[in-house]
């Protein structure tokens, strides 16, 4: 039967702090996305979900699979089933998130392990979508905290200030482990623009009940020194 020529863009995708830091440990978990040709696999990776706390890293495998194997391996019925789930897009997004799954991609995927666990030919340091680490946060209110007792529990209110010309998103990065500080954006530069009462908006941001402080009267103190 008739050979085709198969693209899988690979995107091992790191914990942000992990990454950004050096450290050397495996990737969160892998994601595999097939395509017909490679630069299908090359917009794709430039098409990818972005989060402050993951950072994408991709590849592309290149495979040749006789059209008899495609069909075994993915349990299609016909060709022409599998080049109708080769054009359907893969999820992203909340769709994504919710595990839900575009027509094919279950099928798709086992043809991408077979590829990928033994391809003819793979391009590493693919371009791909990331989140910008290096946009600067100036103008913007920050909050600095960490977790009381165990994640979930209460946070304690380290500072609260304006972002600095040289603070970016790369402060947003969380991490994981319940005795460091994280940081958050309170307010965007825009939202401190258009603050008609700059103390009275960060004191209601402050004051939503997920925040769940342990230390009221320091937050108020903070609020009182912007």
């Amino acid at each position: 039967m008739k050979k085709r020529k198969l693209f899988v863009l690979v995107n091992n995708v790191w914990r942000a702090d992990d990454y950004l830091n050096g450290r050397n440990c495996d990737s969160a978990f892998t994601d595999l996305y097939l395509f017909s040709t490679k630069e299908d696999a090359e917009k794709q990776a430039k098409n990818l979900d972005v989060d402050s706390d993951l950072y994408n890293d991709c590849s592309i495998c290149v495979g040749t699979l006789s059209e008899k194997e495609i069909l075994d391996i993915s349990g299609f019925e016909s060709i022409a089933d599998f080049d109708e789930a080769l054009r359907e897009p893969y999820a992203t997004g909340r769709e994504k998130s919710k595990g839900n799954k575009n027509y094919g991609e279950s099928e798709k995927t086992k043809v991408a392990i077979e590829i990928f666990e033994s391809p003819d030919e793979t391009y590493d340091s693919v371009d791909c979508a990331n989140y910008d680490f290096d946009k600067s946060l100036d103008g913007a209110i920050l909050v600095f905290w960490k977790w009381e007792r165990y994640i979930g529990y209460a946070r304690k209110c380290l500072e609260v200030r304006k972002a600095h010309s040289d603070d970016t998103e790369a402060l947003l990065v969380k991490r994981d482990n319940t005795t460091s500080p994280q940081v958050d954006v309170l307010l965007t530069a825009e939202e401190v623009g258009k603050a008609r009462d700059l103390h009275e908006a960060v004191s209601l941001a402050l004051g939503e009940e997920h925040w769940k402080w342990t230390n009221p009267g320091f937050v108020k103190s903070k609020i009182n020194e912007l």
